[in-house]
């Protein structure tokens, strides 16, 4: 399956890039031992890829030691690059559109970091530090939909990057 996915992909934006990573995303790296077991079967099918992608999200995802461990673990022991492909953390924990927030001070997940604007910046900062703490494969990290707005009827308002006036956050300076 991973091998056709990858391929018809790469068939469909090669035309757009010189230069193009084959990229396995997963979620929940939390659960290692999982990310052992996919890494494993993806080298006995010799699927062909460059990079091993994770989620993160610290209230979801365990611990920043966790997440290095883990993606060094795979980038040592396949020669893999890793990145973090998708993590954010909402500077609010104001409602902006009439939807339960995905996150927020009632909920009981983890919640290391405060609401504010310094408490995503510190979020941001320290899942780029963890990725470099794989060491030269550690590539990089993707913050997921830096431009969410709040709209009244929709879903998914409190992890945006930029402010409702279209002015960037403090964040920024974390990339």
């Amino acid at each position: 399956m991973f091998k056709v996915d990858i391929r018809s992909f790469e068939k469909r934006i090669y035309l757009d890039f010189k230069f193009l990573w084959e990229t396995i995303p997963l979620t929940n790296p939390e659960k290692t031992e999982n990310y052992e077991q996919y890494a494993k079967i993806l080298a006995n099918y010799n699927v062909d890829y460059d990079v091993f992608a994770s989620s993160y999200y610290s209230y979801w995802h365990g611990t920043l030691d966790i997440l290095t461990d883990i993606l060094k673990k795979i980038s040592d022991e396949y020669d893999k690059y890793v990145i973090v492909a998708e993590m954010s953390y909402g500077y609010t924990a104001e409602d902006g559109d009439d939807f339960s927030n995905t996150i927020g001070e009632g909920s009981t997940i983890d919640k290391r970091y405060q609401f504010t604007v310094q408490g995503q910046a510190d979020g941001i900062s320290d899942v780029i530090r963890a990725v470099y703490a794989v060491g030269e494969k550690g590539i990089g990290v993707c913050y997921w939909e830096p431009a969410w707005i709040p709209v009244p009827g929709e879903g998914y308002c409190n992890s945006q990057h930029f402010h409702q006036k279209d002015k960037a956050c403090k964040p920024q300076a974390a990339l």
